[in-house]
């Protein structure tokens, strides 16, 4: 026969603090694309009321490749890049983050996390003729601002980097 004798007061404890609160309902950062893996996103932050040390975990909402590119460091809070971010095929990235205290059973609590990958120029525009050449041939009767062909190019890139 085991026998264990408790005051209660671990127990008292636990039923008595709150769960952590996070500084901001919504975190959102911005990183570039093609940077090197490692690069630090953001840091989300939460309270314990409790004043206690909490442990910090994301999940991916949307996109389960997500969860592969970024990692959460359970102490910290601090999100960092796990490789390579290509904004032509992510462009934004959303993680529910949970915080949770020592207690048991824990208590904790949840954010949301928006990364959206920046464009750099990496493409270059590529015409739409297959061969990349254009022809045209032009009588000598045509007026003079006739247009005598048209020549057409698309870039990956978004904003600027396209131009």
């Amino acid at each position: 026969v085991h026998r264990r004798e408790s005051d209660g007061s671990r127990v008292r404890r636990d039923l008595q603090s709150k769960a952590p609160v996070f500084e901001k309902v919504l975190y959102t950062a911005t990183v570039a694309e093609e940077q090197p893996a490692g690069l630090s996103v953001c840091t989300v932050s939460a309270r314990d009321p409790a004043g206690g040390p909490l442990s910090y975990a994301m999940v991916s909402l949307l996109d389960a490749r997500s969860q592969g590119m970024f990692t959460i460091d359970p102490k910290s809070g601090i999100v960092s890049t796990l490789t390579s971010l290509d904004r032509e095929l992510m462009d934004v990235h959303y993680f529910r983050v949970t915080a949770s205290d020592k207690s048991f059973p824990p208590h904790s609590a949840t954010t949301t996390l928006q990364v959206h990958v920046q464009d750099t120029n990496d493409h270059a525009p590529v015409f739409e003729a297959e061969s990349g050449e254009y022809q045209a041939t032009v009588r000598e009767s045509v007026p003079v601002g006739s247009t005598v062909t048209t020549v057409r190019a698309t870039d990956k890139d978004m904003g600027h980097n396209a131009e």
